[in-house]
């Protein structure tokens, strides 16, 4: 009992302290994201940063030059403010070099167009090692009862640098910081990215709040979402439309990386992620489904995301950005108000929907495009 109590007091007395902080970290991190981003979208049309219409790819929307390289004042946001505010520790330490490799690399791709396959085999790996090599765990709550699974089953030891790794743990993590950054970078293209990502990072701050108690650590993890969260919203009016700047490859595996990080930080909240982001999640299963079936590589961008096929119902993309921010954050409030158990099911019946809701758009798109073609052809035969 006397255990229990003085968890309690550790967490209402770090929780207070954090929501005192938590308006500077906000502040700091959105004036300086804010400020940088400015910086970049008059630099970027000099040096060649930007993303032309006329670009080979068969996604693009936009019809004017715009600038790329969002994810360089997202770093700074983050980093100033970390340097700043946060008492430097290893976990901090990887989370920011791997942030860096991400843009670093990233802000490349923007400049030159570098192949899927480069991006996928050798940069966002190495972004993720820094994250396995300080000793971050992968752990899921057991969704039918009580206790986690956790997957360090064999521990391998790195000579000369005395570092331990744990297996099949280390690479679950690898897959998962890759798949997420994959995720919210195939998510941007109708400049959705930054205010979904304003929500995720909200939601995953919550959660740590929310399973903080006993674990102070959640704190860092709060932390670091609402200065991510601050620094997100910092760029959503600079890619709202008409755009000003993308995110490109390097801000959306900035979100992703960080979102991937944070939601195995002190403690699995992989399932809160994987509801809140359950739109991108369906869309990224989906897309490589579709991309396979119809014998092409998963990793050759095409012009058959959920949003294309909004856009192609006639809504305009102010339209499709506020249907994604909506419905991120009622899932958002969703997975913030269940209990780890009800998650799972929760997550499923999303995926349900988001699967049925692309089959129904895609045969309506299908029935009215051969009917036009039909009424055509009709009126064709009758001049």
């Amino acid at each position: 009992m006397l255990y229990y109590a003085s968890s309690l007091r550790l967490s209402l007395m770090t929780t207070s302290s954090f929501l005192k902080q938590a308006p500077v970290l906000a502040a700091v991190s959105f004036i300086i994201t804010y400020l940088v981003t400015i910086a970049v979208v008059r630099l970027a049309h000099y040096i060649g940063l930007v993303d032309q219409p006329q670009r080979d790819h068969p996604g693009i929307i936009h019809t004017r030059p715009v600038a790329r390289g969002g994810g360089i004042p997202l770093l700074a946001g983050l980093l100033v403010t970390s340097f700043l505010f946060l008492p430097m520790n290893p976990s901090l330490i990887a989370i920011l070099i791997g942030s860096f490799l991400n843009v670093l690399v990233g802000t490349i791709d923007d400049r030159f167009n570098l192949s899927p396959y480069i991006r996928l085999l050798f940069t966002l790996p190495l972004a993720a090692l820094p994250i396995i090599l300080v000793g971050t765990h992968i752990s899921i709550s057991n969704p039918f009862g009580p206790g986690i699974f956790t997957f360090d089953w064999i521990h391998y030891q790195i000579p000369p640098f005395n570092i331990q790794v744990s297996l099949p743990e280390a690479l679950l993590l690898m897959f998962w910081i890759v798949w997420v950054c994959n995720m919210m970078n195939w998510t941007k293209g109708a400049s959705q990215l930054p205010g979904m990502a304003v929500i995720a990072f909200l939601t995953l701050g919550g959660v740590a709040l929310k399973y903080q108690a006993g674990n102070p650590h959640q704190i860092v993890t709060a932390q670091l979402s609402i200065i991510l969260a601050a620094a997100s919203l910092a760029l959503l009016p600079f890619n709202y439309p008409p755009e000003r700047i993308f995110p490109g490859f390097g801000g959306s595996t900035f979100i992703g990386f960080n979102l991937a990080v944070l939601s195995v930080l002190s403690g699995g909240k992989l399932a809160a992620a994987l509801l809140v982001l359950g739109i991108p999640v369906a869309d990224m299963c989906i897309s490589i489904w579709r991309r396979i079936n119809q014998g092409g590589s998963p990793l050759i961008g095409d012009r058959g995301h959920l949003y294309h096929l909004l856009l192609d119902l006639k809504l305009s993309k102010k339209q499709v950005i506020w249907i994604y921010w909506l419905v991120t954050l009622c899932l958002g409030i969703f997975a913030l108000s269940l209990e780890r158990g009800q998650k799972l099911f929760a997550i499923v019946l999303v995926s349900i929907l988001t699967f049925g809701i692309f089959l129904i758009i895609r045969s309506w798109l299908a029935k009215n495009t051969k009917a036009r073609g039909q009424l055509k052809t009709l009126r064709k035969h009758s001049q």
